[in-house]
């Protein structure tokens, strides 16, 4: 450590009022270390230029940006913290009860209730109105959480008025699990919301130039190392439960991704803190082959990833990773679980197409009803969960019919084929989930209201604040606005035999569904689902190069078992083990489901 010392503290749902209001006092001490102030522009958007504010680069890490805590909120939360100050503690605290602490002297970070101290003004959803009602519920488990900064060589530092805390640090752990990130690329400071403009960000069109500034020259020693210890404190620190890690599970929880790199892949921490930008790129791409769980973690940003479009691997780094056996073994294990995954999917896919005649447009959308008279089972199938924020609050405006988002939500596609189904006399829905790759929960919300009655459950645990979750919120089934008895009578019409049908390619919401369907006493059929147990959050290396990953905050059963090992199927349809000729045909046979459901009768 560099500093010498002055001795002189998901969509995110509320919890309640957790502690008084914490007494603001004067710090008295002077300010800590030597540095140097710059004012950067803020970009928010692709509106240009929002503000400007002041940012502090310490004499001991020069190209790593600072920023102070309160300053931190005031800016981007547009809220005011309580202060309270003793020695070198300071504790920073919202109305809510959520605090952040930090300890200049023994640089500890210690935060209370994150997901609550989070709640951005300006998220995507907040002020838009959706078929989802109010969460009610219990938390229990909420306790403090500690780091060690000086595990990760990461320095705090006391000011006047305010703490200063690299600004990485703090958009990991105040950005929202909503995919929110405040983002420093070594020339401004730019506000992502990756829920708005996914597939901008995953193009780089998000801000032009976004990447030139690090593209253009050599990383500065004190960043690169930086970059390094501050990735793996996100990692170690912040992330919820999985079991698809090629680095391994074990690893990560055990000895930490700081430990595991420098233990098992030294020729990769060489890359990772490379002062050459093209090794660096190699390595971070290769790093989150490692990280891949599944889906939800991934370089974001283009010019750091391995692949160019198309999943191929960029010739750059072609060479290299067949001359390093460290970086091929990682490469090719990667590859070929990624094929195997790749060929799965495709064989569903293929056969979904073939034996329902697909359309084009159904095929862009990645929706389709079929209904058979002759086993009075329909199938609904949806490649994503999908909510339209804008086009819902446009609705609940006007209550216009003609403005319900049938294209383009998926809770509005599956209760208008409900209501098909109905007027033709199905007896059998089969929801097919089987090439469904995830999306937003507050689809999953909405669509298992719409199956259990008007009521959406909903159960998760996020490693970072101890909590458990066990809520249940009521979906606006009649769309009339309000939450009431209405809406569940209206669910009740739908009263289908209902199976869900999953296969291994069926991940994160897909994934998660059938837990909750299965707890509605729905049938769960074909092959086990494939997996993906959290929420996923937005964050940025201190590079600027942007990535998701698995947030902290982890999907469980009723008895708060991770989801991530998949839903075993009620009714085994297919057989995916000889990869040669895939048995799959039962898949999207009318009559294997309705026999199936009408045995249970």
């Amino acid at each position: 450590m560099n500093k010498n010392r002055r001795f002189v503290t998901v969509f995110a749902l509320g919890l309640p009022l957790l502690l008084s209001a914490c007494s603001f006092s004067l710090y008295n001490g002077t300010d800590e270390g030597t540095f140097e102030t710059k004012n950067v522009n803020v970009y928010r958007s692709n509106t240009g230029v929002d503000k400007e504010i002041q940012l502090r680069f310490y004499s001991s890490t020069p190209n790593v940006p600072y920023i102070g805590v309160a300053q931190y909120v005031k800016e981007f939360f547009n809220s005011d913290v309580s202060k309270y100050h003793l020695g070198s503690y300071s504790r920073f605290t919202r109305s809510s009860g959520a605090y952040f602490a930090f300890d200049t002297s023994s640089d500890t970070f210690t935060c209370f209730a994150p997901t609550v101290f989070e709640n951005h003004p300006d998220y995507l959803t907040s002020n838009q109105v959706v078929p989802i009602g109010n969460a009610s519920g219990s938390v229990t488990g909420l306790k403090t959480y500690t780091i060690d900064l000086t595990s990760y060589a990461i320095d705090v530092y006391e000011g006047k008025t305010d703490v200063y805390v690299p600004l990485t640090l703090l958009s990991d752990f105040m950005g929202s699990t909503g995919q929110y990130n405040i983002s420093y690329n070594g020339e401004g400071i730019y506000i992502i919301d990756y829920a708005r403009l996914t597939e901008t960000v995953r193009n780089d069109a998000y801000y032009p130039n976004y990447h030139d500034t690090y593209l253009e020259k050599d990383r500065p020693s004190d960043l690169a190392n930086y970059a390094f210890n501050e990735l793996c404190l996100n990692f170690d620190k912040n992330r919820g439960i999985t079991n698809h890690l090629l680095l391994g599970e074990d690893n990560l929880r055990g000895i930490g991704l700081k430990t595991s790199i420098e233990r098992f892949y030294p020729k990769l921490k060489e890359k990772l803190l490379a002062p050459d930008l093209d090794d660096y790129r190699l390595g971070l791409g290769l790093l989150f082959l490692l990280l891949d769980d599944g889906g939800h973690t991934a370089v974001v940003s283009a010019p750091y990833s391995l692949f160019a479009s198309g999943h191929v691997l960029k010739e750059e780094f072609k060479e290299e990773i067949e001359a390093e056996p460290e970086f091929k073994d990682i490469y090719d294990r990667y590859e070929t679980r990624y094929q195997e995954n790749l060929k799965k999917a495709r064989a569903v896919y293929a056969k979904r197409k073939e034996v329902f005649s697909l359309n084009e447009t159904e095929l862009k959308r990645g929706t389709y009803y079929r209904f058979n008279h002759a086993s009075k089972t329909a199938y609904v199938g949806f490649d994503s969960f999908k909510l339209d924020f804008a086009a819902w609050d446009e609705y609940y405006k006007s209550k216009d019919n003609n403005l319900i988002p049938l294209t383009t939500d998926s809770y509005a596609f599956i209760r208008n084929c409900f209501y098909m189904a109905k007027d033709q006399g199905v007896e059998n829905v089969i929801l097919d989930l089987s090439v469904n790759g995830g999306g937003t929960l507050g689809a999953l919300f909405a669509i298992h209201g719409l199956v259990n009655k008007g009521i959406a459950t909903w159960n998760d645990i996020n490693v970072v604040e101890g909590t458990k979750r066990d809520l249940e919120m009521p979906i606006d089934i009649n769309l009339d606005g309000n939450y009431d008895q209405s809406d569940i009578d209206e669910a009740s019409k739908f009263d289908f035999n209902i199976a869900v049908l999953t296969s291994n390619y069926s991940f994160s919401c897909a994934n998660a569904f059938p837990f909750r369907a299965s707890e509605s006493g729905i049938k769960i059929v074909g092959q086990r689902s494939g997996g993906g147990s959290c929420s996923v959050a937005l964050a940025s290396t201190a590079d600027g190069a942007l990535y998701c990953k698995s947030s902290a905050s982890t999907i469980v059963d009723k008895q708060g078992n991770s989801v991530d090992a998949g839903k075993e199927v009620d009714f085994e349809i297919g057989d995916f083990s000889n990869p040669e000729a895939y048995d799959i045909d039962g898949f999207f046979d009318y009559t294997t489901i309705a026999d199936y459901l009408s045995s249970l009768e």
